[in-house]
């Protein structure tokens, strides 16, 4: 605070931080003390509290700030993943053009021939270029099907591929033997296969060939589960995965691609029709002809004839 005189008054001039204030010689000390508060305290004296020459204490919107200056620090948070993913991006993009360029260049390489008319845009390989392979001698075919070298299949000798074939294992089934061995129906009444008597032993054991399907076509094919038969025949959804799939010729397509379903079920044969276009035709000795249904399987019995169309039968015969 300081003392100045004016116009015969004498005033009390108050410097605060924030401005000046005019007082009446006259005012009382603690209306002073108000202006100076008022006026954020007395003035700072030190010279730290002074600005550095350049700054004005205003703050500068960073984006709006000149380029040549560095920025100042904000202290805003700046997610590292996004920084990560544009430099990958960033990355990705050389890869990219380098492949260009080498592909350009590969292709550069090889000039066309006098009579193409055009620029040759991939390399051609030469059979020349390939590595001839070397036939298999005896000695090695030998050494690949001794017991020393692990395999448990035999391999012939000047055989190109080997198809190995796992058989499924049938499912079990109650049979009753008889005195040979033989396994029967339990129901049964003699020796299926001897005529021998039974003893009445009931047993689990895999199930036999049931029957032996005898077509028209010569074909004999003997039946332990389910069989397909068509022109094109394709295993049904569900079905096991040793069903069998025969295919029989039709020059007039009356056969359907999957045609006929024969299935097992413990010591029965079972017939249905696969919704074919022309329908299946059972013929039984002493009975008129019937059409198969494709909703409910149809039993079957030895000598009974299945017609599927176009000259196309399969017989049921017993088993061998």
């Amino acid at each position: 605070m300081s003392t100045q005189t004016g116009a015969g008054t004498q005033e009390l001039t108050v410097v605060g931080r924030y401005g000046t204030a005019v007082l009446s010689a006259g005012a009382p000390p603690q209306v002073r003390l108000c202006v100076l508060e008022a006026l954020g305290g007395p003035p700072r004296t030190d010279a730290a509290s002074d600005p550095a020459p350049g700054e004005t204490g205003v703050w500068v919107d960073p984006d709006r700030a000149p380029r040549s200056a560095p920025l100042p620090e904000t202290g805003v948070w700046v997610d590292t993943a996004d920084e990560a993913d544009e430099a990958d991006e960033a990355d990705e993009a050389d890869e990219a053009a380098l492949r260009a360029q080498e592909d350009q260049e590969g292709a550069e390489q090889f000039e066309p021939g006098a009579d193409s008319g055009r620029r040759r845009r991939g390399r051609r390989v030469d059979s020349a270029d390939m590595p001839a392979l070397a036939p298999a001698s005896a000695d090695t075919a030998d050494a690949a099907a001794s017991p020393d070298s692990g395999a448990d299949a035999t391999q012939t000798l000047g055989e190109a591929t080997i198809a190995l074939v796992t058989e499924a294992t049938p499912p079990l089934v109650r049979a009753v033997m008889c005195a040979a061995g033989h396994p029967n129906p339990p129901d049964a009444a003699a020796c299926q296969a001897c005529a021998a008597p039974l003893t009445g032993e009931i047993r689990q054991v895999p199930r036999p060939v049931l029957a032996v399907l005898s077509l028209s076509t010569g074909q004999a094919v003997p039946v332990r589960g389910d069989v397909v038969v068509g022109r094109a025949p394709q295993a049904p959804a569900g079905s096991e995965a040793s069903t069998q799939l025969i295919t029989v010729p039709s020059p007039a397509h009356f056969v359907s691609r999957s045609h006929l379903e024969v299935s097992v079920a413990g010591w029965s044969l079972l017939a249905r029709d696969l919704g074919s276009a022309n329908g299946t035709v059972l013929v039984r000795a002493g009975m008129p002809p019937v059409l198969l249904a494709s909703t409910l399987p149809t039993p079957l019995i030895v000598g009974d004839l299945l017609d599927v169309g176009d000259g196309v039968t399969l017989r049921v015969d017993p088993p061998l």
